[in-house]
């Protein structure tokens, strides 16, 4: 009886550590991302909704909240959820801050992933990274999809980590970060 109480802290010190750890993973991968430039590259493919047209790089200026669902995301799956993501959107519109939803799928399934995207007829703009520029110019986005969601100041640095409709303590958090001196616009 003693040896298992025994196993099972150690069981409870092991698990404590590998969190511990994994935390200081993340919050490192964190920093590092933070320090990076995010560039918008001009070859984005804007659709609104039936409409296919070139990036606009007048409607992208200030600060941006990225939402970026790369090749090895199901796009089908995240076409059919963008409307979870409209509260950022109005978020947006009264905040001063330009959301930008890239799509970068494999080039496989690009005239697919199109199409679909022409046929949810958003109302809100949704680009396509036709020729992988974004994840080759970005190639500093970790693959851990928490850094999927990012918010970039105008210094074109990440200033926000995570989804801010994920839970009511990071959109305080991220209300914070909106409410710094000079965030949105220089």
């Amino acid at each position: 009886m003693k040896h298992r109480f025994l196993f099972l802290g150690v069981i409870i010190i092991c698990l404590a550590m590998a969190s511990c750890a994994e935390r200081q993973k993340v919050r490192t991968m964190m920093m590092d991302f933070m320090k990076t430039d995010i560039v918008i590259p001009d070859d984005l493919e804007c659709i609104c909704g039936h409409e296919v047209k070139a990036i606009d790089r007048d409607s992208i200026k200030g600060s941006m909240f990225i939402i970026y669902y790369d090749s090895l995301d199901c796009s089908s799956c995240r076409i059919g959820h963008l409307a979870e993501n409209y509260p950022l959107y109005e978020m947006a519109d009264t905040s001063g801050f330009t959301v930008l939803t890239i799509f970068s799928p494999r080039m496989d399934d690009l005239k697919e992933v199109r199409l679909q995207l022409m046929m949810t007829n958003s109302p809100v703009p949704i680009y396509l990274d036709v020729n992988g520029s974004f994840c080759k110019r970005n190639s500093s986005i970790p693959s851990d999809l928490r850094f999927h969601k990012f918010f970039v100041s105008p210094d074109s640095h990440p200033a926000f980590v995570g989804d801010p409709l994920a839970s009511e303590k990071l959109y305080e958090l991220f209300r914070k970060v909106l409410n710094q001196p000079n965030i949105i616009n220089y």
